[in-house]
Order: structure tokens, then sequence, then C-alpha cells
């Protein structure tokens, strides 16, 4: 029985991120399905920074959506969101 591979193809959708959000440093950046709709968000590990979540809309548009943001863990650093 052959086996199926299957693959996302890739395209370079840097210019529709919302650049004023990833000007920071930033330490790793990983995808995922996070709201179940099929396609690929983003999560940028901010250096001393708030991790940031971008929704993937289906045509490679992210947007932040501050009331979807991970939960903070440590209320005793001074700032929102958090740092990985």
């Amino acid at each position: 029985m052959p086996l199926g591979l299957f693959a996302q193809n890739y395209v370079d959708a840097t210019n529709q991120m919302p650049a004023a959000f990833t000007s920071g440093a930033t330490m790793d950046v990983e995808s995922a399905d996070l709201d179940g709709d099929g396609d690929l968000d983003l999560v940028l590990a901010g250096e001393a920074l708030e991790n940031l979540i971008f929704f993937n809309d289906g045509s490679g548009h992210f947007t932040l959506n501050p009331e979807r943001m991970l939960p903070e863990y440590d209320t005793s650093d001074n700032f929102p969101g958090e740092d990985s």
C-alpha cells in the first residue's frame, strides 16, 4: 500500500504581520492551530516582553487580539502577560 504524504505550501507572509507588534526581541516562534479553524496561528516568545499570539484568518493575514492572549501566570513581575 503506498504511503501518502501531505504538506502545506510555504508562502512568505511577512508583510502581512502587524509590524508594530513584532519589532521587539523574539526568542522563538511556534505555529499551531490555536483556535481550531484549520489554519496555523503563531506564538512569538518575547525576550522580557509579553508573549504574542497572532491568529491567522485563513488567507495568511495575522491579527493580534489582546482579549485572546495567554493568561498571566506571574502577576508579581510588574508587566501584563507572560515573559518566556
